[in-house]
Parts: C-alpha cells; structure tokens; sequence
C-alpha cells in the first residue's frame, strides 16, 4: 500500500517518528494504526459489557460487603 501525503504531512510525520524514538515514519503511522486498533477492540469490550446484564445484583448488602473489604 502506498499513501501519499503533503509535503507539510510528511514532514510532520518524520518530525514524530524521530520525537517518538522511531525509525521511520512508517513506523509511526503503523503505531498510530495499532493504537487506533486498541482503542477500537477496548470499544467493543465496553460496549458488549454495557448491554450484557449485572453479574450480581447490586443490592445495599452487596455495597456493605464491598465496603467492609475495603476496609
């Protein structure tokens, strides 16, 4: 794959990578593609948690046993 970029987006990338402690800019851009990646995969994970139902039900015993082992 080939992307091409300005000139002011190329320099901004090598700019980065050397910053970042990176060997290239291409390094840099999979970095951002990995990080974009964790944050996508995270999504689904709070989303599938989010519509999944409560473990335990959350009564105030529940919140009184998890206060005294916190104590």
């Amino acid at each position: 794959m080939n992307i091409f970029l300005p000139q002011a987006m190329r320099d901004f990338v090598e700019q980065r990578a050397v910053q970042c402690g990176l060997e290239s800019g291409s390094e840099y851009v999979c970095e951002l593609i990995r990080r974009d990646q964790g944050r996508e995969a995270l999504r689904v994970q709070v989303l599938a948690g989010a519509e999944s139902p409560p473990a335990v039900e959350m009564t105030p015993a529940w919140f009184a046993s998890l206060r005294g082992r916190a104590q």
